[in-house]
């Protein structure tokens, strides 16, 4: 299942399944989307706040990793 980028609907949940189906690790993502992997991870599991924006970034950077594997 696919996510749209432009939904506000995106859950720490959603991003976790799209990270684990990408096949990469976190500290991966956090790289390409700019986010300290400590804060990641506290952002995935619903620890600190997730905005729109950080989920466009975040499911941006799992999109380029799966496009590369």
């Amino acid at each position: 299942m696919e996510y749209d980028e432009r939904s506000n609907s995106t859950t720490p949940a959603d991003l976790r399944a799209a990270i684990a189906r990408s096949g990469q690790h976190k500290y991966v993502i956090g790289a390409r989307c700019g986010v300290h992997p400590v804060r990641l991870s506290k952002l995935l599991h619903g620890r600190e706040p997730l905005t729109d924006e950080l989920a466009r970034r975040i499911l941006s950077a799992v999109r380029a990793a799966r496009s590369e594997s």
